[in-house]
């Protein structure tokens, strides 16, 4: 939690980690993926209504979490940015993202 905005950038050595299948000439091949894929990121932004650390509001993207009527947890949807983005990490803000088909060394 900070006063700042910052901002981060991902790096994906996909050329460590390659996905690979058997062919039936077993040779081994990346599977290609869709390129759109690729191009974008899902990111969640959590932050206090009114950027009120203290308030009882938590906004995902913007629009305020509420239980259904149901009682049940509410559709969490992303906002779809370009991959080659940084990620942008406001005042008090937490941030998810989900980047398809990114490996990590440091997760292996």
């Amino acid at each position: 939690m900070s006063k700042s905005t910052s901002n981060f950038s991902l790096v994906n050595d996909m050329n460590m980690y390659p996905k690979e299948y058997t062919t039936k000439d077993s040779v081994q091949t990346t599977i290609p993926s869709n390129s759109m894929d690729k191009q974008m990121r899902e990111e969640y932004h959590l932050t206090p209504k009114d950027g009120n650390i203290q308030s009882d509001v938590v906004l995902l993207n913007g629009i305020p979490l509420k239980l259904t009527e149901n009682l049940d947890i509410p559709e969490l949807k992303p906002i779809f940015v370009s991959s080659s983005s940084p990620i942008i990490v406001g005042p008090d803000f937490v941030v998810f993202v989900h980047q398809k088909d990114f490996d990590a060394p440091a997760c292996a």
